[in-house]
């Protein structure tokens, strides 16, 4: 994990406040949050498995410029560092770590190496909230197919997929993808 730490105003983030925890085990940790302004809801954000809280300032700071509240924990471990509520958004999902990690290594066979399984496909049948899908089309790293896989074994019955072309796994942050993203969700808050 990257452990750079910035301030919500350091990173550009303004209107974001943090708060810091400590675990029974000394750990520290931080929450960057905002609240909402009435009638909007809260967003749970977890980041992916790459960057930091600094590097989702743009989009965290966008959230809480159009009223939704914004709850982003940063992992264990990482001072700087997406909840199952009203709505869920799935960004990039896979399906589950043995099939991530067999698209990633095709050639070797890794599977008795994966002690949690991470099964997404199986836990998204009980998903009956609106949901959300946004995967690029050219992800070298999730499979479009997971994505598209999840989005259809999900049990909602309000659900969209949003395919970005020529997007990869990291570049989903497009004009397009945050005009449907805040429609869905002021529809679904």
């Amino acid at each position: 994990f990257d452990t750079t730490y910035a301030t919500p105003d350091e990173a550009g983030a303004f209107g974001l406040s943090e708060r810091f925890f400590t675990t029974e085990d000394g750990a520290r940790l931080v929450v960057w949050h905002a609240e909402a302004t009435a009638g909007y809801p809260t967003i749970l954000y977890f980041q992916g498995n790459a960057g930091t809280l600094q590097d989702r300032a743009t989009r965290l700071t966008a959230f809480a410029d159009l009223g939704f509240g914004i709850v982003a924990p940063a992992y264990r471990g990482q001072l700087a560092g997406q909840g199952v509520g009203q709505a869920l958004v799935l960004e990039a999902p896979f399906t589950s770590l043995g099939a991530l990690v067999a698209a990633q290594y095709p050639m070797e066979d890794l599977d008795d190496t994966i002690t949690q399984r991470g099964d997404s496909l199986k836990a998204v049948h009980a998903v009956t909230q609106p949901m959300m899908v946004i995967h690029g089309e050219n992800d070298n790293l999730v499979p479009f197919t997971m994505g598209q896989a999840i989005f259809e074994a999900a049990g909602s019955t309000d659900k969209s997929f949003l395919r970005v072309v020529d997007g990869g796994h990291t570049e989903l942050w497009t004009a397009e993808v945050q005009m449907a993203l805040f429609d869905f969700l002021t529809r679904t808050g």
